[in-house]
């Protein structure tokens, strides 16, 4: 909405996104930021078990994955209070289903205490091993309206050195609504065929 770009227009727009935004969104950061560039892209999925939609963002993204080169990393982070890792399967199958190399998939699951945003943000910018250019996760925007600065989300897109690919619950539960529609409109069109 601005011509300018001031830091604090900058950090705006960002709060906007978080708050409001109805459609998957990539955030590109500054290119000073992305380091050494891989073969093809490696994505960092990160999902927070915290939440249940948080394996459902990978479908939004994967349009933009180059299947033949990218390289795709699931990380799940576990809240201390669930003990089972019920996104490992998930992955796996839908690794199975795009048809991509073994070879170029890698998962891991990982348990944290408090901040899942510290974790991700060091597993990030630290990480001697890979380097990567995308992390993409799930943001409830109804828990950042609350927490605002303190949200986890906005701590990631402020501290992760990669691009950032999220998806905010509101446009997930739209997506919902859209396919129950459709769903409902493929059952109505084919009862009518059948009866004629």
């Amino acid at each position: 909405k601005t011509a300018n770009f001031l830091v604090k227009n900058i950090k705006k727009g960002i709060d906007y996104l978080l708050r409001e935004s109805n459609m998957p969104t990539v955030i590109f950061k500054d290119k000073y930021f992305r380091g050494v560039k891989n073969k093809g892209y490696k994505w960092l999925i990160v999902m927070d078990r915290a939440s249940s939609d948080c394996f459902k963002v990978f479908d939004f993204f994967l349009p933009l994955m180059d299947l033949s080169k990218d390289f795709i990393y699931g990380l799940t982070l576990l809240p201390r209070y669930i003990s089972f890792d019920d996104i490992k399967k998930q992955f796996d199958e839908k690794m199975k289903s795009i048809g991509i190399d073994e070879e170029q998939t890698f998962y891991q699951m990982e348990y944290y205490d408090v901040r899942p945003s510290e974790f991700v943000k060091t597993f990030v910018n630290k990480n001697d091993e890979h380097y990567f250019d995308f992390v993409v996760f799930y943001n409830n925007p109804d828990k950042y309206k609350v927490l605002k600065e303190d949200s986890e989300s906005i701590k990631i897109v402020e501290k992760v050195n990669a691009n950032i690919c999220f998806v905010n619950g509101v446009y997930l539960e739209m997506k919902r609504i859209e396919e129950e529609k459709e769903k409902l409109k493929e059952e109505q069109q084919k009862g009518e065929i059948e009866e004629s």
